[in-house]
C-alpha cells in the first residue's frame, strides 16, 4: 500500500519504466508529482510511450487546472495527457466505459456497451472494432498500465485502479452528461 515515496525512489521507479535523465531530473519529476506510486507510473509509461522515455519532456505535459480534476492527485496530470492523446482512438472509450463502473467490468456488461446503437462519446469508436482490433486496444492500455493487468482466470474481465476509474468517469459524465446518464 505504497502512497508516497522519496524523491530518490521516485527517480528508481521511472528508471525501472525505461524513462532516463540525469539524477536531478529524475527526482525533482518525482517531487513535481508527489511521489505517488501510480503518478509516477503513468507518467513513465507516458513519456516512454510518446517521448521516448526522455524525463525532461516532462515540461510538454499540461498541468489540469483545478476546475478540470476532481482532486487533487498528480496522476489526473497524466490522465489528462492520455485523453488527449487518446482523443480520436477506441482507447478513450474503453477508459471511459471502465469508469462508468466501481469494480471490475465482467464481460457480458462489455459486450453489452459493445452492442449496437453506439452511444455517444462512449462507444462510438469501438463500436465498429472487431475482437483481434479490440483486444489490441486493450493490451495497450495494460501496457501503459492504465488497466490493470489480464486475470488468467477471468480473461474477459476488465478494471482499473480506483484512481483511473474515477478520472475518465468523471470525465465522460463532464464531457458528455446526456450519454452518462443514457
Amino acid at each position: 500500500d505504497l502512497e508516497h515515496i522519496q524523491p530518490k525512489a521516485g527517480a528508481q521507479l521511472l528508471q525501472s519504466l525505461g524513462v532516463h535523465g540525469t539524477n536531478a531530473d529524475l527526482e525533482r519529476a518525482s517531487r513535481q508529482y508527489q511521489g505517488h506510486c501510480l503518478s509516477l507510473t503513468l507518467l513513465g509509461t507516458y513519456l516512454c510511450e510518446a517521448f521516448g522515455g526522455d524525463v525532461r519532456a516532462i515540461q510538454q505535459i499540461h498541468l489540469v487546472t483545478e476546475g478540470e480534476g476532481q482532486s487533487d492527485n498528480p496522476a489526473r496530470h497524466v490522465m489528462a495527457a492520455y485523453e488527449r492523446w487518446f482523443r480520436d482512438r477506441p482507447h478513450l472509450d474503453v477508459l471511459y466505459i471502465i469508469g462508468l463502473f466501481d469494480r471490475p467490468i465482467d464481460a457480458n456488461s462489455i459486450y453489452a456497451l459493445r452492442a449496437s446503437p453506439a452511444i455517444l462519446g462512449l462507444t462510438e469508436r469501438v463500436q465498429g472494432l472487431d475482437d483481434p482490433q479490440w483486444r489490441q486496444a486493450i493490451v495497450q492500455l495494460r501496457k501503459l498500465r492504465l488497466v490493470a493487468d489480464l486475470d488468467p482466470l477471468q480473461p474477459e474481465m476488465l478494471d482499473a485502479h480506483p484512481i483511473v476509474r474515477e478520472y475518465f468517469g468523471h470525465r465522460f459524465r463532464q464531457s458528455f452528461p446526456n450519454s452518462w446518464q443514457q
